[in-house]
């Protein structure tokens, strides 16, 4: 019965949709912000690939690419907010350290092969999916770098 639940969920992973909404009014930061929104969909596109249960090789190197774009993107942004000195950016750049550790730890999991791959790919997308809320929607430090980078 679990792992009927997980491919499940595993085969329903949402998939995540630019808007407006998202948008922080700076082409650079939304540019990369909708090419990690694409990395995240080929995670997600996993769940529909048969066999599911032979997908770790695939999520090493689609979290290795989410990776090194978050890398390339949290470099831009706290350059931004470092030249601006905004109020709030220890905190930022903090949360940044974190997302960076997680993701760090889903590689080596893969590496080491001892997860369920349905079961990891749900904790990715989970992660994911509350990093891309918060992080695009939620921080509004990041909204203030763009408006003042652009002046």
């Amino acid at each position: 019965m679990y792992l009927i639940e997980c491919i499940k969920t595993y085969m329903a992973a949402e998939k995540f949709t630019w808007s407006k909404e998202y948008s922080v009014n700076n082409e650079i930061l939304d540019e990369q912000h909708r090419h990690m929104c694409e990395v995240a969909n080929q995670i997600a596109d996993l769940g529909q690939e048969k066999p599911i249960m032979n997908i770790k090789e695939k999520l090493l190197f689609l979290l290795t690419k989410l990776g090194d774009n978050v890398l390339y993107h949290f470099d831009t942004e706290e350059e931004m907010m470092k030249k601006q000195n905004l109020p709030g950016t220890t905190e930022h750049l903090e949360k940044h350290k974190l997302y960076k550790k997680e993701i760090a730890k889903f590689i080596e999991r893969v590496r080491e092969g001892t997860s369920d791959g349905i079961e990891l790919h749900k904790e990715v997308m989970d992660f994911i999916s509350e990093w891309i809320t918060k992080h695009m929607l939620g921080i509004k430090t990041e909204a203030q770098v763009v408006e003042n980078d652009q002046k």
